[in-house]
């Protein structure tokens, strides 16, 4: 019988596949060049292989067909924007057009990952969801908010990577979530040992990687697959345990939020100055309470991983360009003093680290070949004519790394924005059209913040071997959603005596989280 099913979904698998080839053919004019596919399957054949980054396999078709290439997957068109005056002209000029998501059959539909605004459809709900975002983080003056969590943020992690140098990737992946946690829920995660909203943040991260990568999963190639009884299709199985942990992941950290409002322990971030601005207007319906869950949760889905990967990278650009890291110490030390800590209002006084992280997203762009946009109605581009329903994919690294743009791109030189003037990346880096990230703001302001108090206290150096040699090594990016650096040695050190003094002063200064919030929540997962 499961024999039967399956030789029946191939064959209506196959004919949705010649049926949507030749009403294609016969409706539209010329696509763009790409490599021949296979009947049926397309240019499956021709997808990254395990291991390899996307946007360093689909450079090949750069170099052999130009900026603009197309394959078809099942019949559907995947088409690459590979030139930043393409990509200007597909997803920003005609944004009306492109500014929808493809809904894969797992990740999307089954998972339930398109119920977060970066995955969701150009729909008035997405429409609803960056406006609440707007109202209360949309505008420098509402971003600068939230500056005092970024900065005391910023000084705890000196403090936790002065006692445990070795673990800053962790150090830094807490950071991050403590600081958008704080901002969206007013939760301050466990000082020490495991923090269950922390836990769940990584382990929603981990499941959505997984989940959306494209055409790994049967079902995506296949979508009748999606018939076949959970009993036999192990996929589904874990598609429903995804979509409980997101529903657990959107209703806990709302439900604290709540708790605390109706106590005198609240603390103002973004779900309570939401609610209290719908409270203003009468009471908060299911509809609005639904609205501000799953913004919330898009806040911490797209600003947890990325943010901690560009950090990642700077830590990777300062062990391999030691003059840069240099010059930045220099100019904070005229800003701040030898032993000063950055503040904010130190920001326009330095113009070199404010191009620092102009670089970081230009050299080690964090999302490489960004989220793909789906075409809603016919798109036309450089004579050729992109049908409805294609898959567009830019390839963010090639446009940061393009030579016509950036003069020796492989370096990381903050120089060329100050000196040369050459193209501001920052727009290309967080995202196109009417998909621009809504979050940038925040996100750019944290990471100037602790991108200073780092390099004014600590110096990054490569590690050494046995003999005391450095370890050279390359930077690198892994395969994945997030282009987060691969795994590199380094050293990361106090710059004298003196600046580790300054950081333990820092322990009596600010608030050093408290269980009482963990507590609260494992008490509301419990129940």
């Amino acid at each position: 019988m499961l024999l039967r099913l399956l030789q029946g979904i191939l064959a209506l698998s196959a004919l949705t596949y010649l049926v949507n080839h030749v009403i294609r053919r016969l409706k539209h004019g010329r696509l763009p060049p790409g490599p021949r596919g296979i009947p049926i399957l397309g240019n499956l054949l021709h997808l990254p292989p395990a291991g390899v980054p996307e946007f360093q396999h689909w450079l090949a078709l750069k170099e052999k067909y130009g900026p603009v290439s197309c394959l078809t997957l099942r019949g559907q068109p995947m088409v690459l924007l590979q030139d930043r005056r393409v990509v200007h002209e597909v997803l920003d000029q005609q944004s009306l057009k492109t500014a929808s998501r493809p809904q894969t059959e797992y990740g999307a539909k089954l998972c339930g990952y398109n119920r977060s605004a970066p995955l969701m459809d150009y729909t008035p709900t997405l429409r609803a969801h960056r406006k609440l975002f707007h109202q209360q983080m949309g505008t420098e003056a509402l971003a600068a908010k939230f500056d005092g969590t970024s900065l005391e943020a910023a000084r705890r992690l000196l403090v936790r990577t002065l006692h445990d140098p070795h673990r800053l990737v962790e150090h830094l992946d807490r950071h991050m979530t403590g600081v958008i946690l704080q901002a969206t829920y007013g939760y301050s995660i466990r000082q020490s040992g495991p923090d269950p909203i922390v836990r769940l943040i990584h382990s929603v991260s981990a499941s959505t990687n997984e989940a959306l990568v494209p055409l790994v999963w049967a079902v995506d190639i296949f979508p009748l697959l999606r018939n076949v009884p959970s009993a036999l299709a192990s996929f589904k199985r874990s598609a429903r345990k995804a979509w409980v942990e997101i529903e657990r992941a959107v209703e806990v950290p709302y439900a604290f939020v709540m708790n605390r409002m109706d106590s005198t322990a609240s603390r103002e971030c973004f779900v309570s100055r939401t609610i209290a601005h719908h409270q203003g207007k009468g009471a908060v319906s299911a509809t609005h309470a639904d609205d501000i869950k799953w913004t919330a949760f898009s806040m911490y889905q797209a600003g947890t991983d990325t943010v901690s990967s560009t950090l990642l990278s700077l830590v990777s650009a300062m062990a391999l360009f030691p003059q840069v890291q240099r010059k930045a110490q220099e100019e904070i030390a005229r800003v701040v003093g030898e032993a000063g800590l950055p503040a904010f209002q130190h920001r326009e006084q330095m113009p070199y680290m404010q191009a620092l992280i102009k670089e970081l997203h230009r050299w080690s762009p964090v999302a490489p070949m960004g989220l793909a946009h789906l075409a809603d109605q016919d798109v036309h581009c450089r004579g050729y004519v992109v049908p409805k329903g294609s898959v567009l994919l830019a390839n963010v690294w090639a446009l940061m790394h393009d030579p016509d743009a950036y003069a020796n791109p492989d370096a990381f030189d903050p120089d060329r924005f100050l000196e040369r003037n050459e193209l501001d990346p920052t727009n290309m880096a967080f995202g196109f059209g009417r998909r621009t990230c809504p979050g940038r703001l925040l996100a750019k302001a944290t990471l100037f913040i602790t991108a200073a108090h780092m390099l004014a206290m600590f110096d990054v150096r490569k590690a050494l071997d046995e003999n005391g040699d450095e370890v050279d090594f390359t930077h690198r990016h892994l395969p994945g959603l997030t282009g987060r650096p691969a795994p590199f040695p380094y050293r990361i050190v106090p710059r004298s005596a003196r600046h580790a003094e300054i950081i333990r002063g820092l322990e009596g200064h600010f608030a050093m989280e408290g269980d009482d919030d963990a507590a609260a929540v494992e008490k509301l997962m419990s129940g």
